[in-house]
């Protein structure tokens, strides 16, 4: 629900495949095989589930699954995630991170259209990182002082982003004054953003 997927699902007039309380690996992994889903969303905890089911089983992914796209938000996934879903799965991650207090969407981690000739192992290390602002939100990195960092995927700072449906305060003024005097919003996290606007968590 947080990710949207539900509204986005019916709206395109996708089907929706809910696993309910059953996330051990079996019931997944039997889930997506019987109703052969093609794109999947978990935190990594579900996905390492499925992989501990899938190794304990010896099973062929590759044949038994139909699926081609993973997202993966909640938590960084490791790079081994990645690239095992694309080497065992045929499938291709996309990593997500937002907060409660972003409505929920931060960044996304598509390709550009210039990473199309990559090897796998440039992909994935691109894949890794968190992806680019979804439309809405501004980012940006300072230092302790405040100083706005520049977007060169070296420097890293406290990350802090802007927009519409960010949190303006919590209920009740829980928390006090969220917002500086420009209305942007501290996440908390610490990254870099590299010059295509790329951000990882650090």
């Amino acid at each position: 629900n947080a990710w949207g997927m539900p509204y986005a699902g019916a709206l395109c007039g996708a089907k929706l495949v809910m696993p309910g309380p059953s996330m051990d690996g079996k019931s997944v992994y039997e889930l997506m095989r019987d109703e052969q889903v093609t794109l999947a969303l978990a935190v990594p905890t579900v996905w390492l589930m499925l992989f501990q089911y899938i190794d304990a089983n010896k099973l062929d992914t590759k044949h038994e699954l139909s699926l081609r796209r993973v997202v993966i938000g909640g938590s960084s996934a490791p790079r081994a995630m990645s690239e095992r879903f694309a080497n065992d799965f045929g499938a291709f991650v996309t990593h997500a991170w937002g907060m409660t207090e972003m409505s929920p969407m931060g960044t996304v981690c598509n390709l550009l259209p210039k990473h199309r000739d990559y090897t796998l192992q440039q992909r994935l290390d691109i894949q890794a990182k968190q992806g680019r602002p979804v439309f809405g939100v501004e980012m940006r990195i300072t230092d302790d002082d405040g100083k706005v960092l520049p977007h060169d995927g070296k420097a890293f700072g406290h990350l802090l982003v802007r927009g519409p449906w960010i949190v303006a305060s919590y209920y009740r003024g829980e928390g006090g004054t969220l917002l500086d005097t420009d209305g942007v919003f501290d996440t908390g996290d610490v990254a870099p953003i590299d010059p295509d606007g790329y951000m990882q968590i650090t």
